[in-house]
């Protein structure tokens, strides 16, 4: 497994980024659009980096079903417990807080 480069990445900001604007003024088909995208930038990512949980994470992170999400968190967590990334631990430990927030 690959670290993910600042250029790989930057395309999941650009399509994170295309889903925040299109949610901020209520334009629902391209919402459905950007994430249809996102979610193909995360497969090839995965396949040229392997599977890795910030991209596990990214995936939840735009996800209607919170049980899916929560799934996909809570792999993303072992994975990131188990490689030692406490950055990645915060970040979706952060998530996870959020979703429980929401739920409640």
């Amino acid at each position: 497994m690959h670290s993910i480069t600042k250029k790989a990445w930057a395309e999941v900001q650009d399509k994170a980024f295309d889903i925040v604007n299109a949610s901020a003024v209520d334009d629902d088909v391209m919402v459905a659009v950007y994430k249809e995208q996102l979610f193909e930038v995360l497969d090839r990512l995965e396949a040229r980096f392997g599977i890795q949980p910030a991209l596990i994470a990214t995936r939840a992170d735009f996800m209607e079903d919170d049980a899916a999400r929560r799934k996909l968190y809570e792999q993303a967590l072992a994975m990131a417990r188990e490689e030692g990334d406490e950055f990645e631990v915060q970040e979706i430990l952060d998530s996870l807080q959020h979703l429980d927030a929401d739920q409640g």
